[in-house]
């Protein structure tokens, strides 16, 4: 290879349809063994590129929101819609908002949020689904050099944690979802008043001066096209990555990482000419956002924002969709696609899996039968928030992707012992270790590439289950002494739920267990989100065993997987002693000590 890297001939080798093995590593190794020499010359490359001129310097400054929108709505590409979504009417065509518009609103509401107080380094928490919102929010925190965390509106425990965590400064919302702010602002300081920013407004078919005439939005644009230039080490995102443990601990994630890994998935998706276009029906936002739009934003090209429900649509029941150069699919959102009637997908024109999903080969087989794209090109990857994008990634193969990953270029990494992580592997199998950080994969190494083995802690397809945070939310139930997530032995990734209810409801019927269990998946989907309902509730009429720190949760997994629990609730001799116990646990809670002092009052009136 010569002394510098040919970004045409790796797109090449990308490309190129066959058994998915790379024969010649090189160009990978040579990534690996030189990032900062790969990174530079990556970023002359697309700087070369470039029809309109960057203002960012590698190694000195990166200005996300210059590169990322002020030269696209100053240039040729200010009318092409960056973030196109369904309309409230399925049979409309989809709304649009272009890289004017955008760069307009998001000056405009920077501009608002100074004003607050908002600047480099303030930590600001946007919390919105994908959606236009969080597009214009995120756009808005980049302008002024905020270091910005996105965060889904699921539950407010889910949120309380993160945000304890996360400390932010300011956060921006819409006010619907201002109610699950509850439970995190009961132990702040700040007024709530105060932490809230003005949020993002509705989008409006026009945009009118006080005189009622339409203004020049190239105008108006170019009044606000200064901009934050960050420094490379400065965080520029704060994340919380289900691909990590604790997944509700913050990760700081800095300016040079986020900038070149941007352009380095570009090149592993093919993003090599302006307007392509991406979709991700159903995808993890925590794993996913807000890379995936500054990767678009960067390359110049279209998100779009369409759930299931648009891909399985006929023509006859909504407008045709524009060609989709990359559909980044789910297995969540591939089995839902399979419970509903069979529709080509012509405007597919590669598509993409995540590695932890690959393993059910026959699901996506029928899959990609139904939809049509027997022909089309089919990669994977793995994703990971913290580690400023992708860790792994696969050739293209036509019909299914390939089960033969690669570590993602520039981005070394370790192999380290799988039971003890924290010596290196003692052969070529281990857990995958980024620098830096750290993240559950395990892989077996195969051909020139390796192989995905699972993962190191119990996950929802890769996804953290967030096993104690749900623990402590079931517990919180008054009918509940405590509860204990279980790794299924059979299924690696896979854990269900030990929720101990305590021995006096041994005897009830299968109806009413039924109930308390649809009871506790309702109450993890309300305080969490449906994404950390586990798929498995087992319910126990004993209790659990506790120490001096808490619950023993390795007495409980073992005596549960050996059938001991169910024998133990069924003694009669250690059904008094857990009756015993669990009056006593009851006494010592709120509720306990009242029904207790209820209890005294009623037997006190009988006698």
């Amino acid at each position: 290879m010569s002394s510098d890297f040919s970004f045409e001939a790796i797109r090449q080798q990308l490309s190129q349809s066959g058994d998915g093995i790379v024969r010649d590593r090189t160009w990978i190794e040579r990534s690996l063994a030189e990032p900062e020499l790969f990174a530079a010359a990556l970023f002359r490359h697309a700087s070369e590129r470039s029809t309109t001129p960057t203002k960012s310097q590698f190694g000195i400054a990166y200005n996300f929101y210059h590169d990322a929108v002020t030269r696209h709505a100053m240039g040729p590409l200010a009318q092409r819609p960056f973030f196109l979504y369904p309309a409230e009417n399925p049979a409309a065509p989809l709304l649009s908002l272009t890289y004017l518009q955008l760069h307009f609103r998001a000056t405009q509401l920077a501009a608002e949020w100074s004003k607050k107080g908002v600047g480099a380094g303030v930590i600001v928490c946007v919390i919105y689904p994908t959606s236009v919102e969080l597009v214009i929010a995120l756009c808005a925190a980049l302008k002024l050099g905020a270091a910005v965390c996105v965060l889904p509106p699921l539950g407010p425990d889910f949120l309380a944690t993160r945000l304890q965590a996360l400390q932010p400064r300011h956060i921006v919302t819409a006010k619907r979802y201002q109610s699950l702010l509850k439970e995190w602002y009961g132990e702040q300081e700040i007024p709530l008043a105060e932490a809230l920013l003005p949020e993002v407004g509705p989008h409006p078919a026009s945009y009118k001066k006080a005189k009622g005439s339409e203004p020049d939005l190239t105008e108006l644009a170019q009044e606000g096209a200064t901009s934050h230039s960050y420094q490379p080490g400065e965080r520029v995102l704060g994340v919380c990555s289900e691909q990590r443990e604790p997944s509700w601990m913050p990760i700081a994630v800095a300016a040079g990482a986020v900038y070149i890994g941007a352009f380095t998935d570009g090149v592993l998706l093919g993003l090599s000419h302006k307007g392509c276009v991406l979709a991700a029906p159903s995808h993890p936002q925590l794993q996913y956002q807000p890379l995936l739009l500054l990767m678009m934003l960067l390359h110049g090209g279209t998100f779009l924002n369409i759930g299931v429900e648009e891909l399985t649509r006929t023509v006859e029941e909504s407008p045709r969709l524009p060609g989709i150069d990359v559909l980044l699919m789910h297995a969540s959102a591939r089995d839902e696609m399979l419970a509903r009637p069979a529709r080509p997908l012509p405007e597919v024109r590669a598509w993409l899996c995540a590695v932890t999903e690959i393993g059910n080969q026959f699901q996506w087989r029928d899959w990609v039968e139904r939809c049509g794209l027997g022909s089309v090109p089919a990669t994977c990857w793995h994703y990971d928030v913290a580690s400023a994008g992708c860790l792994l990634f696969s050739l293209q193969s036509r019909g299914l992707a390939p089960q033969i990953v690669y570590p993602a270029l520039g981005k070394p990494f370790h192999l380290k012992d799988p039971a003890v992580e924290d010596q290196p592997a003692r052969g070529p199998n281990g857990i995958l270790r980024p620098l830096p950080g750290s993240c559950g994969i395990l892989l077996y190494e195969y051909a020139t590439g390796f192989i995905y083995g699972g993962t190191r802690w119990p996950t929802n397809a890769g996804r953290s289950i967030a096993s104690g945070e749900v623990e402590k939310v079931v517990s919180a139930l008054p009918f509940v002494a405590g509860a204990v997530m279980s790794p299924e032995p059979s299924d690696r990734g896979v854990a269900s739920l030990l929720v101990f209810l305590g021995p006096h409801l041994r005897d009830l019927d299968q109806s009413s267990l039924l109930r308390i269990e649809q009871k506790i998946r309702d109450w993890i989907r309300v305080r969490m989100g449906r994404e950390y309902v586990p798929r498995g509730v087992h319910l126990l009429a004993t209790l659990p065993r506790r120490t001096a720190t808490g619950i023993d949760h390795n007495w409980c997994i073992r005596q549960f997987r050996e059938g001991l629990l169910t024998k133990r609730s069924q003694d009669p001799v250690l059904h008094v002693m857990d009756k015993l116990s669990f009056a006593c646990h009851r006494a010592a809670t709120p509720l306990g000590h009242l029904a207790l002092r209820a209890q005294v009052k009623r037997n006190q009136e009988r006698s």
